[in-house]
């Protein structure tokens, strides 16, 4: 079954307007309609995690597993930014890493038993490879941050020459910039 019926199946035997749209499952909840696109949701060892906006863009994880479900408000500026981009939602070595767009800062978030570390930068550049997040911020042009995932532990700054000979230099997001450790069909 794939993830969205999953999460599709989830929700209407809680909430009575769900719908499903091909792209994104939206429902009716209390303070408004919620909406899920079908790229958000991630499921590793019995967890299930999908991330979801209410009407004015405020972002939700809601994670289902270990017996238990619960939301949590990702580290992010808080700006109801009209400009928000969710880049991913993975499970990565018992970790949740949530990595998002707002404005102009990108936010990366990891989460484990519940307890969040956070890690943000001014840039709109990223690219990740194996457990390395490469980060390129816009004030610092020649020079490109390392977060190690999960754990969030920054790395000693590379310059960017040096992550262009290596192929691993920051790529601006969005399009075929794909975070994601997985390979999907």
């Amino acid at each position: 079954m794939e993830l969205v019926q999953v999460v599709i199946d989830l929700l209407r035997a809680s909430y009575s307007d769900v719908t499903y749209d091909g792209l994104h499952v939206e429902y009716e909840a209390g303070r408004g309609r919620r909406s899920i696109y079908v790229h958000d949701i991630d499921y590793a060892d019995g967890r299930l995690a999908w991330h979801e906006a209410d009407g004015s863009d405020n972002p939700y994880l809601v994670v289902y597993g270990d017996g238990a479900v619960w939301s949590w408000a990702p580290i992010t500026g808080g700006e109801n930014s009209v400009y928000f981009e969710c880049l991913l939602v993975e499970w990565y070595q018992g970790h949740l890493l949530f990595i998002c767009f707002e404005k102009n800062r990108i936010y990366v978030n990891s989460m484990k038993d519940k307890k969040i570390r956070a890690f943000s930068f001014y840039g709109d550049e990223l690219k990740r490879k194996d457990d390395v997040l490469y980060c390129h911020l816009y004030k610092e042009r020649n020079l490109v941050r390392r977060v190690k995932l999960p754990e969030l532990i920054e790395m000693e700054p590379l310059s960017l020459e040096e992550c262009r000979k290596n192929g691993v230099a920051p790529e601006t997001i969005g399009g075929l910039n794909d975070l994601s450790s997985k390979k999907y069909k």
